[in-house]
């Protein structure tokens, strides 16, 4: 896997699709094709990508079309110690930590704040995630979906973390998870 460790960024990030303060992309797994020796493909092998992302801090401002997060957009990665200072913009989801990952989340602080369109979460917006001695700090708005101070939708397990920012959801909202269940989650992990 990947390790970016002791990483700042003070820049403003903006993509369509994916963006954050850390790692914007990176794809959940990847398929590899064998070829025989002329070349013709012999079986295609599924292989998952990881990332550990320790130490690191974002304070520039993060926005996109998609998803931002201001550690992590779309991953499959293991966050350790991070921190989000900027404020995390998106027209569909925004986490302060992770957008829409596949993720470990551990020590991570959030201090900006996150508005999403459609989910929107203090450390993630939302996907398979493990939330573990993990602060919010920050208000946390969705303008027409969800809302919650750690987690906005999907599969999680939280542990030792708490919010003390305000949070504001037009359809669900709640202070630390507001859905289990995000009816309009079109990517699978």
């Amino acid at each position: 896997g990947v390790v970016i460790r002791n990483c700042i960024n003070s820049a403003a990030v903006y993509a369509d699709t994916n963006s954050a303060g850390i790692l914007g992309y990176n794809p959940k797994q990847s398929n590899k094709q064998i070829l025989d020796e002329n070349g013709d493909v012999i079986d295609t092998v599924t292989v998952i990508v990881t990332t550990t992302v320790t130490d690191c801090v974002n304070s520039g401002n993060i926005s996109s079309l998609e998803t931002s997060g201001g550690i992590v957009g779309y991953a499959r990665a293991t966050v350790i110690n991070c921190t989000n200072n900027g404020e995390i913009t998106s027209t569909a989801g925004a986490g302060g930590i992770a957008a829409d990952a596949h993720a470990t989340l551990e020590s991570c602080v959030n201090n900006g704040k996150v508005n999403g369109s459609l989910y929107s979460g203090g450390i993630a917006s939302l996907g398979e995630t493990t939330v573990s001695r993990s602060v919010n700090r920050a208000q946390v708005t969705s303008a027409d979906g969800v809302a919650a101070g750690l987690v906005a939708g999907g599969k999680t397990e939280i542990t030792y973390s708490y919010n003390t920012g305000d949070v504001n959801g037009e359809m669900f909202a709640g202070g630390l998870v507001a859905s289990i269940l995000v009816p309009w989650m079109s990517k699978k992990f």
